[in-house]
């Protein structure tokens, strides 16, 4: 079956909106290179063609454009970790107990100095070294939100984890809760902030407009990657917890229309980006601004990601016959309204758009 099929689209072609620029840091390559012979040193990949093909540590490349390069490299690095290390855990979802063990030794790892002792183990050893090269580009502050949010994707990994191996079904709801963290996408916001050298203030971090932002922009592109991942993980038999049909069963549709659905609350989202990154491009804090401007750049990356990479759309994965032609255009949304400011029926992300009937600034 050809994946537009699975997508809920007609035909082998699919167009996706994104009014967002596409971007691309301009030692991008280099840069895949690099982290995947640093992968590759610590036996997490065997790097070659297939790696490049991945290329896990060059999408960052596409996210973030403006970064100086030793602050690109070393998130580059820890992204070929994540992305490799999040199939690792897929292996250990089948024993909670080896899952929970592995996610508390890498959460110590993360936050004990360079002096303490690691296991012998090569991805405890990686992720050592990982802190080690961010540390070397970001300041105490950019570390300590980097490790927080670095924390909330461990524990995102053991949260998907007991939904995999509990008997009842997540919500919608509940998925969506797990999602954000399990994603490590959150890390993206001080990231963004900190490697073009615009690190924003405690007060700026906790603004509760700038989190509803900067939330609402990294989970828009891991809704997108529900749908776009779903082909790959019904072949491999990995679907149980994708969104798609966690919706189709909620729901009771069929998987193409829980597809176009998914695909609506990407759009009602990325509607939601747009509106708030004009409001956010005003504000007379610079870094907030600069923010506003950069952060965006994640959702082109990632979706230029996606359709490219092996990982998602790869021969090995899908079969040359299920490729689509796949176009990313910044026209009209396909399912939704850009004038319809409605929040979706979810409060677990409703709240950012009550953020837009408020110019107060407040902490969560």
């Amino acid at each position: 079956m050809n994946i537009a099929e699975y997508w809920g689209f007609s035909g082998r072609g699919v167009t996706i909106w994104c009014p967002f620029p596409s971007g691309k840091h301009p030692e991008t390559d280099k840069v895949q290179v690099e982290s995947t012979k640093w992968a590759t040193r610590y036996g997490l990949c065997q790097g070659g063609e297939d790696s490049n093909a991945l290329n896990l540590g060059g999408s960052m490349g596409l996210c973030l454009p403006f970064a100086r390069f030793e602050s690109l490299l070393a998130v580059a690095c820890y992204s070929q970790w994540g992305f490799l290390w999040d199939s690792y855990l897929d292996d250990l979802a089948a024993d909670p107990v080896a899952l929970g063990l592995h996610v508390a030794e890498a959460v110590r790892v993360a936050r004990e100095p360079c002096a303490a002792p690691v296991p012998d183990d090569k991805w405890l050893q990686s992720l050592r070294d990982c802190f080690r090269l961010m540390e070397g580009c970001f300041g105490p502050t950019d570390m300590y939100r980097q490790r927080a949010e670095g924390f909330a994707w461990y524990t995102g990994q053991m949260w998907k984890g007991m939904l995999q191996n509990r008997s009842q079904p997540p919500t919608v709801a509940e998925f969506l809760r797990m999602r954000l963290n399990k994603s490590g996408m959150v890390m993206a916001i001080p990231y963004t902030a900190a490697a073009s050298g615009h690190s924003l203030t405690d007060e700026e971090y906790c603004d509760i407009a700038v989190q509803a932002f900067a939330e609402a922009t990294v989970l828009s592109i891991v809704i997108a990657n529900e749908v776009i991942s779903l082909p790959k993980e019904i072949i491999v038999g990995n679907a149980k917890l994708n969104l798609v049909q966690i919706v189709a069963r909620e729901r009771g549709i069929g998987v193409a229309e829980a597809a176009g659905a998914v695909w609506e609350l990407y759009e009602r989202m990325v509607c939601f980006v747009r509106r708030r990154q004009k409001a956010l491009l005003a504000d007379p804090r610079l870094n907030v601004a600069r923010l506003a401007v950069e952060l965006p750049f994640w959702i082109s990356g990632g979706l230029e990601f996606m359709i490219r990479s092996a990982r998602y759309v790869g021969e090995s994965v899908i079969g040359r016959d299920a490729m689509p032609r796949v176009t990313m255009v910044s026209e009209e949304p396909v399912f939704w309204s850009q004038r319809d400011h409605t929040a979706p029926p979810y409060p677990d992300i409703a709240w950012w758009w009550r953020t837009e009937q408020t110019a107060a600034t407040a902490f969560r």
